[in-house]
């Protein structure tokens, strides 16, 4: 009967692994990405794959103010453009051309814009330019409001006039209307002045005649 030789069970080595605790602060300061660098034409340009929130703001407020005219009305053909300047201005180091046209012609009949966006965080990029759409209707209902306001105080003011017109030319009567006439010809019509050509106009009330029954 042939025997069977023990064979003595290996020892099981443990392995410690230490693993380092960081806070939250630290992790979110890691968080981080390197620029790129874009050649492009000749051009050396550095471009920023993130924003900070600071230069979100800046680049929402870059496009709503450049998409109103001087009266406040939305501009909607300078949208396209205005986007591609926010994102060269606020993502990259390129000196624009001083030159509006010239700068239009860089940022719609080349392929600078593309490149550049390529280049950048998609998700951060495409919730930047939603805020930025959003900013601009944001505006557009402050504007409405504003102008709803105004046109309403004009026709308070309006309404107000006619009413204290009204209420003095009660009297009047033709050579009245004429002196009113001259009065207000002679210089710019304001309220205070109708009322003191129609007051220095108006015709004194005769007293009523009693008459006594017998």
């Amino acid at each position: 009967m042939a025997r069977t030789k023990k064979v003595p069970a290996k020892e099981t080595e443990t392995k410690v692994v230490e693993t380092k605790t960081i806070s939250i602060d630290e992790f979110a300061s890691s968080i981080s990405a390197e620029n790129g660098k874009l050649s492009w034409n000749g051009f050396d340009i550095t471009v920023k794959p993130r924003l900070t929130m600071a230069e979100v703001s800046g680049f929402t407020a870059i496009v709503t103010d450049l998409s109103f005219d001087k009266d406040g009305s939305y501009v909607p053909e300078v949208y396209d453009f205005v986007i591609g300047l926010a994102t060269v201005m606020m993502y990259t180091d390129l000196q624009l051309p001083k030159n509006v046209e010239d700068q239009y012609k860089l940022l719609t009949f080349t392929d600078l814009y593309c490149q550049i966006t390529d280049m950048v965080d998609a998700d951060q990029y495409s919730s930047i330019v939603q805020s930025a759409l959003e900013r601009i209707q944001n505006k557009e209902r402050e504007n409405a409001d504003a102008l709803r306001k105004q046109t309403a105080d004009v026709i308070n003011s309006v309404e107000t006039l006619v009413k204290k017109i009204e209420d003095v030319f009660g009297g009047v009567d033709a050579e009245g209307m004429k002196g009113i006439a001259q009065a207000l010809s002679t210089g710019k019509i304001d309220e205070e002045k109708i009322v003191e050509a129609v007051l220095k106009n108006k015709e004194p009330k005769k007293p009523t005649k009693v008459v006594s029954k017998k």
